[in-house]
């Protein structure tokens, strides 16, 4: 979700992974200032796993969410 503010990431990757089998894993890339900390609470909060977090630079996270 690149461009889009928060909450947009987290709102799309809700969407998606609702449509996933559980176990799979969606790989969202956000470059959302408040992003990393709002995806690792969406996340804990919700149940599903995040896997990793990968700086891609100063200001782009590849976050990667397990669904349940």
């Amino acid at each position: 979700m690149r461009g889009s503010s928060c909450p947009g990431p987290i709102l799309e990757a809700k969407k998606v992974l609702e449509g996933m089998a559980p176990g799979e894993v969606l790989k969202l890339v956000s470059n959302c200032p408040g992003a990393r900390a709002d995806v690792e609470d969406w996340a804990r909060i919700t149940g599903h796993r995040l896997e990793d977090v990968v700086e891609i630079d100063a200001h782009e996270w590849a976050f990667y969410i397990r669904r349940p």
